[in-house]
């Protein structure tokens, strides 16, 4: 019998309904010369062994038949297929595609013969989408390309392609076994790697003949894949293949695995969350942002000049308060450095609250009051600050850096205004130059409506939502309301944007009619405490002061003490992420009476908090505070409406998209503002007014009139 010349290898799992048709295709080839297949079965669990069998009965001498005793996974199985190939030639075909072509064969084995400088063949094939074909290439050229030209080649799949045997014939490569077991094992199972290893020993010929049929269905492996994760593993692939080429060609691997990362931020806000699978689609998020993190990494250093986001993160907010947002920019800064691997950078005091609690992270820090700080603020830096700061930022002199300032709070322009005393006309010119620059965020509806009402100056609706970390402290089935008691919390800070909130809250419970006790447990400090007349209350309320509580202990202390709780901001977000039911407040700057409340769940547009005068604006269900409670306690729905508050959570307020919403904004839309119209004068007035403040025995005193002057600022714009 004569040697084969051309291997045909077929891994092979649960295909039975097209296995028949692919080794039908692959017998029909009229050739000049020998060929052989190679199935290997990987513990199919239908009928495709079984198939497969009857067709090596039939044809002997041309079909090897093995199978794995156990699944070993499709990398594994295809490299002990490579280790059989010791033809001249080889091909693969997945046993739900198919050729069409019955000269296939011999046209590519003629080419390769006379072109011995070749080492792959490919031809067009058709897609084929329930029963749907269209071409997959539409240029009727011929081409001819190698390793050099990268990004001028022509690519096809795996019906697509034969190989000269330039690579098995020596052995599997000891790189290619190293990726088994690793999250880079799915890049090495398709046909890109394969082809790109091959036309790095010889050229490749493209042939615009339709000879075969890539068929898309939901078994197959690639298109089992949904387009986040199919993303995902080009990405990685790329970027692998670049370094497995010993750092050949960055700009065609680097830039193919960043246009393959970009495009999965712009679809990771769509993804599926309110499904069972939303434990999956999460590690799938954090999986992306690892990798996001390594091809920055890569693209930083060998593409510098061509990079759409650099690496190096500033988060500008110098703060020894405990407050919603020192939490947000300390989690956001762990994250992007511990997570996705970023170089990030805070600024705070010596003693500040954020230096405290980043302690054990990669995060550096500078200090506000020092002008010759460690960062090169030359570099491209991506600088993330409040609003309320935009007047003693520092300078970003590199072109290519970006200035992010976020509102998260609906009074963000009142304090803008009380920190840097610009009002009227100088405020607006401000403004404006942020607006133009479309360097503003905000967190909410409520912060952005509030934003252009108060200014004539118009700000983009763009929304990065704020968010909290999930934890892993239980479920509110080994939580139970205590019968004879009410026990509700207020969590947040005890300063007059939020004073005014909690005593309506109070009054509405005082007010409330039932024989159970009643506790209020508020957690949280502030300058506006002493507004609290604990005495009013006595009577009828048991309220609990815990003073600010942290970390830990603060989901301990809400999981066992807290039957529902009442916030604004991150802090609603808090008891969510625990199941425990989360009731927004209204905001407001003086005393207010009202009995509405608003379920977190009923909220819109990310808002976390709404100005009473929003309500209508906003179309928003509010309830009642009565039935809030007897929601609770009359009718035993806590878990249910934990639940609720958490689903709410997931979906709209996880660190996974607020992290991919504020890279989109930072590549699509941030660019650095000309400020330079700031003086001087006022940015160290300002240090000096802050060094002031928390340096002096007289900080106390200034704290208060800071705190008087933000109470009438809004009359002033």
């Amino acid at each position: 019998m004569p040697q084969a010349r051309l291997t045909i290898l077929m891994p092979l799992y649960n295909k039975e309904a097209y296995i028949a048709e692919a080794i039908d295709s692959v017998m029909m080839q009229k050739t000049n010369f020998d060929f052989e297949v190679i199935i290997i079965d990987d513990k199919s669990t239908d009928r495709s062994l079984e198939i497969a069998q009857d067709y090596q009965n039939k044809y002997p001498e041309k079909i090897k038949l093995l199978f794995n005793e156990k699944n070993e996974g499709c990398l594994l199985t295809t490299i002990k297929g490579y280790e059989l190939i010791k033809t001249e030639y080889f091909c693969l075909l997945d046993p739900d595609d198919y050729w069409i072509d019955q000269n296939k064969f011999q046209k590519a084995v003629d080419f390769l013969d006379n072109n011995p400088d070749f080492t792959m063949y490919i031809a067009n094939t058709y897609i084929e989408e329930n029963n749907t074909r269209q071409p997959y290439h539409t240029t009727m050229l011929s081409k001819d390309f190698d390793f050099e030209h990268l990004n001028e080649a022509i690519w096809g799949h795996t019906t697509a392609v034969v190989f000269r045997n330039v690579i098995f014939k020596h052995g599997v490569p000891e790189k290619l076994y190293n990726q088994l077991g690793t999250k880079n094992e799915r890049c090495f199972e398709g046909d890109s790697f394969r082809n790109i290893l091959h036309l790095r020993e010889g050229k490749a010929h493209y042939e615009p003949n339709i000879e075969g049929v890539y068929r898309i269905t939901n078994k197959g492996i690639w298109t089992s894949y949904n387009k986040f994760q199919q993303n995902t593993v080009n990405a990685r692939l790329f970027l692998t293949m670049f370094l497995y080429f010993d750092n050949a060609h960055p700009n065609y691997f680097i830039g193919v695995s960043w246009w393959y990362c970009r495009a999965n931020l712009e679809l990771i806000n769509n993804l599926p969350l309110q499904d069972e699978n939303k434990k999956n689609t999460l590690e799938d998020i954090r999986d992306f942002y690892e990798l996001l993190g390594e091809c920055l990494k890569y693209q930083n250093i060998f593409l510098s000049n061509k990079s759409e986001l650099s690496n190096y993160f500033l988060f500008y907010f110098p703060s020894k308060m405990v407050g919603g947002l020192e939490f947000l920019f300390i989690r956001l800064a762990a994250f992007l450095s511990n997570n996705i691997g970023l170089e990030v950078y805070y600024c705070d005091y010596y003693d500040g609250f954020a230096r405290s609690q980043l302690s054990n992270t990669n995060v550096k820090f500078i200090d506000p009051l020092e002008p010759n700080s460690v960062v090169d603020l030359d570099k491209p830096i991506n600088m993330i600050a409040s609003i309320t700061m935009a007047y003693e930022i520092p300078e970003l002199k590199n072109p290519q850096s970006k200035l992010i300032l976020w509102c998260t709070h609906p009074r963000g322009l009142e304090w803008l205004s009380a920190r840097s005393g610009a009002i009227g006309n100088e405020l607006n010119s401000f403004l404006a130059k942020l607006s133009s620059s479309n360097s503003v965020c905000f967190m909410d509806w409520s912060s952005w409506y509030a934003t252009n009402d108060a200014v004539p100056v118009k700000f983009k609706e763009i929304y990065v939502p704020v968010f909290a970390n999930e934890k892993n402290y239980g479920t509110l089935q080994n939580i139970h309301v205590i019968n004879d008691e009410i026990n509700i919390g207020w969590l947040g800070r005890l300063d007059c944007d939020k004073i005014y909130s909690l005593l309506n809250l109070l009054d509405n419970i005082y007010n409330f009619q039932t024989p159970k006790k009643k506790n209020v447990h508020i957690i949280g400090e502030g300058n506006s405490k002493h507004l609290i007349e604990v005495e009013k209350y006595s009577d009828q309320l048991n309220l609990i002061f815990t003073s600010t509580i942290l970390n830990e202990r603060l989901y301990e202390y809400l999981l066992k003490n807290i039957d529902i709780l009442f916030a604004m901001g991150i802090s609603a977000l808090e008891a969510a992420s625990l199941r425990i039911p989360s009731v927004l407040v209204f905001i407001s700057n003086e005393r207010i009476d009202s009995s509405d409340f608003l379920w977190l769940f009923d909220s819109q547009n990310y808002a976390l908090g709404y100005y009473k005068e929003q309500k209508e604006k906003a179309n928003i269900k509010t309830t009642p505070f009565s039935n809030i409670i007897n929601e609770i306690y009359g009718n035993n729905k806590k878990e249910e409406l934990g639940l609720k508050c958490y689903d709410y959570f997931i979906l709209n307020h996880n660190v996974e998209m607020t992290v991919g919403r504020l890279l989109l904004f930072v590549l699509n839309i941030c660019k650095v503002p000309d400020l330079k119209v700031i003086a001087i004068s006022r940015k160290l007035l300002r240090r000096v007014v802050n060094l002031i403040i928390y340096h002096t025995r007289f900080g106390k005193v200034i704290l208060r009139l800071r705190t008087w002057l933000r109470s009438i600022s809004s009359k002033r714009l």
